[in-house]
């Protein structure tokens, strides 16, 4: 297995959850659960970290949650923000 496959094969997660706990002060059991699934639609297989008040230096557990790659792109696109910020709100009403 070349170095590059090994990395990605073994040590990815370990290094994304360095990364996360270095540079964003982010637990990695953290990042692990709020990236576990999209907040809005369910989907399970890439998950990014999204901060509600849009300030990457405020790591606090109820400002952060996981979107997947398209609700994402979605929240940070100015036609599209409030639609799913509405869904997100809906979301986290009834995990309460």
């Amino acid at each position: 297995m070349c170095k590059r496959c090994y990395f990605n094969t073994y040590k990815l997660d370990y290094i994304k959850h360095w990364n996360y706990e270095k540079w964003h002060n982010i637990p990695g059991e953290l990042y692990d659960k709020l990236t576990k699934q999209c907040i809005v639609c369910g989907f399970t297989e890439f998950v990014e970290l999204h901060h509600l008040d849009g300030h990457k230096e405020n790591n606090l557990g109820n400002n952060l949650i996981g979107l997947c790659s398209n609700h994402h792109r979605m929240i940070h696109t100015e036609k599209y923000k409030s639609k799913v910020m509405e869904l997100i709100k809906i979301k986290t009403f009834s995990y309460s």
